[in-house]
């Protein structure tokens, strides 16, 4: 009950207060004369003199500061407990042991330091001064943190005596560094190396259950690995039309992990295939002898095209080329390209090699668009961008498949699509009747090179299948 009363208290004053500034600033703006603000004053002294009465008039006791000193205790008691019980001690580390070979190996947590993981391995800590020093002149301690792995090897470690370090290793990442007692100069030494990358081979096996995304992310496929996937089927198959739930699909895919062998790196195709209702397409990584690289299906033709069926995954066409009413302007107008309905945000692809001739944003139109010239005959134009991609530049180049974009609704656009024209010798022409040439298959003794590199990785596919496993030693492709 006091402390109610106390706040309405401080409230009426404050509120009076509020008042009074407020009839101050407009004092100075001439609005009122003085007198206004004798009146003022007066009703304020009233108001405090009425609270301070109704207080004093509520109890028989007097209402002295010993009162709400001991309720002021008695809260902050409260207070206090309820703190306390929210936090929770973190659990200390206890002392590190070596192993059999006397070598000790921490993976740091959060919270974890260079220092105090040497402290708790039990050396002097002229050592544990002595170590990081000498690891601070190669790499700022602060950056050996969660994440890291500290292997301490010990000397000395059997007997009674304190154990010396006789070597400190830190892996992180892809980084090794390593501090080696120098037993001539009676210090330590340090240098830093780059670790090699373990090759990992994958394969993912799986039936189409909603999109081929979705899908291929539930049976454990690395993201990018979807998006190359896409991109080298998209050459030759339409995936609003062609892929229906119950499709085969089958990836094999190489990467590389850190030392913990959680982290990919570099993950690249191998192998893939896509079984639309018994009609199996397939694609084959194969490196040249001029040391590119492309995919070829099983007859050696390469997969790529002059220019993509669809620069976008999994989008269905929401207006075809062609005369039409326009959806914001109302009136019939040419429509010459094709509207692909996306979510916002959705990777737009390059349909093909080329450079970006413009990059513009047109309030009543196109939006944020872009247009890339492929040869001197095709050039393509894709518009209502949400953002442009950050390493597309006007004049830059771009392969084919790369993310040049996202579906937006900008410019005059009722919702989220993508805009997609072709252009063949400066006249806009239908995209779904393009005709893309194929480049030249192989031949001869590559041919024969590359039907021996595909037995190969149809022995490697069984392996990989039959035994369900996920991962094999890169070796076995060879």
């Amino acid at each position: 009950m006091v402390r109610k009363l106390v706040l309405r208290n401080i409230k009426n004053t404050l509120i009076n207060n509020v008042l009074i500034n407020k009839t101050k600033r407009m004092l100075n703006r001439g609005v009122f004369e003085a007198r206004f603000q004798v009146a003022l004053w007066v009703i304020t002294v009233v108001s405090i003199c009425l609270n301070v009465y109704l207080i004093a008039t509520q109890f028989d006791d007097v209402f002295d500061i010993e009162e709400v000193a001991d309720i002021a205790s008695l809260y902050n008691e409260d207070y206090k407990d309820s703190t306390a019980a929210q936090k929770i001690a973190a659990p200390e580390r206890p002392k590190l042991l070596p192993d059999s070979n006397g070598i000790i190996t921490v993976d740091l947590a959060k919270g974890d330091t260079l220092s105090k993981v040497l402290k708790l391995s039990q050396i002097s800590d002229t050592d544990v001064d002595d170590i990081s020093k000498s690891i601070a002149r190669i790499v700022p301690t602060s950056h050996i943190r969660s994440g890291s792995r500290i292997e301490i090897e010990l000397v000395d470690f059997a007997k009674d005596s304190q154990p010396k370090a006789k070597r400190v290793t830190i892996y992180q990442d892809i980084h090794k560094v390593e501090a080696t007692y120098d037993q001539a100069n009676a210090s330590f030494s340090t240098k830093k190396t780059t670790l090699p990358l373990q090759w990992e081979v994958k394969l993912v096996s799986t039936t189409i259950n909603g999109s081929l995304y979705s899908s291929a992310r539930k049976a454990g496929a690395d993201p990018t690995i979807i998006s190359q996937l896409i991109s080298l089927f998209s050459y030759n198959v339409d995936f609003q039309r062609d892929l229906q739930a119950g499709d085969g699909l089958q990836i094999m895919y190489e990467y590389q992990t850190d030392f913990r062998r959680k982290v990919a790196k570099n993950p690249k195709i191998l192998y893939a295939s896509i079984n639309l209702n018994g009609n199996k397409k397939e694609v084959y990584r194969h490196e040249l002898p001029s040391g590119g690289i492309d995919y070829y299906d099983a007859k050696g033709n390469s997969v790529k095209r002059s220019l993509l069926r669809t620069p976008i995954n999994g989008a269905k066409i929401s207006s075809t080329y062609g005369l039409r009413t326009h959806p914001v302007l109302g009136y019939s107008r040419m429509h010459q390209g094709l509207d692909y309905s996306a979510q916002k945000g959705t990777p737009i692809l390059a349909a093909g090699d080329g450079h970006v001739e413009f990059m513009k944003n047109q309030a009543r139109g196109y939006g944020k668009h872009v247009q890339i010239k492929h040869n001197a005959n095709y050039a393509t134009l894709y518009a209502h961008m949400s953002r442009f991609a950050s390493h597309i530049k006007p004049g830059g180049r771009v392969k084919q498949g790369d993310i040049i974009g996202y579906v937006g609704d900008t410019g005059l656009a009722t919702g989220p699509h993508l805009h997609y024209e072709v252009i063949e010798n400066g006249k806009k022409v239908n995209p779904s009747k393009m005709k893309s040439h194929k480049i030249m298959p192989l031949k001869g003794t590559e041919l024969a090179r590359f039907k021996e590199h595909m037995r190969k990785m149809g022995h490697m596919v069984a392996q990989l299948d039959d035994n369900k496993i996920n991962a094999v030693a890169h070796a076995s492709r060879y």
